[in-house]
């Protein structure tokens, strides 16, 4: 599994691929369908990236997306309801089901998910991208850890 750079405003974190496919997959999940354009577009780019298997180059392309501070503060929102939303996902065993991720084709055809997520991996995700959005993440490509 490769890792990619997940970055805004000249900032960002290195993740494993999978584990920020299923983020971008969470992420998909929870826009409503009444949604702006722009959201809509963000959406459909990050269910792309979620299960295509773009190995090192799994792009959330939030400079593009997340143009005015009203973006952001949507974007947060959203953030919020998907770790809500893999959260109901992984249930009291506080694990994401294979079977989920291989039901939406998370990390690209011919990827298939073997076994069940821990939860951590994706709270750590959702953190650093939180953190990112608001200011408080303020690594570079050259000093980020790769979360996992």
């Amino acid at each position: 599994m490769g890792s990619s750079f997940t970055d805004f405003r000249g900032y960002g974190f290195w993740a494993r691929d999978g584990f920020l496919e299923i983020w971008l997959e969470a992420l998909a999940e929870v826009v409503p369908a009444e949604a702006p354009r722009w959201l809509r577009d963000a959406e459909q780019h990050w269910r792309l990236h979620a299960r295509t298997g773009f190995q090192g180059c799994v792009n959330a392309d939030l400079d593009a997306r997340l143009t005015s501070e009203d973006r952001v503060e949507t974007v947060l929102a959203l953030a919020d309801q998907a770790y809500d939303y893999v959260s109901r996902v992984a249930g009291e065993t506080g694990h994401v089901p294979a079977a989920w991720l291989n039901d939406r084709g998370v990390g690209g055809e011919g990827g298939v998910w073997l076994r069940d997520l821990e939860l951590g991996s994706v709270r750590r995700i959702a953190d650093a991208f939180a953190a990112l959005l608001t200011g408080e993440l303020q690594t570079t490509a050259a000093t980020s850890p790769v979360l996992h």
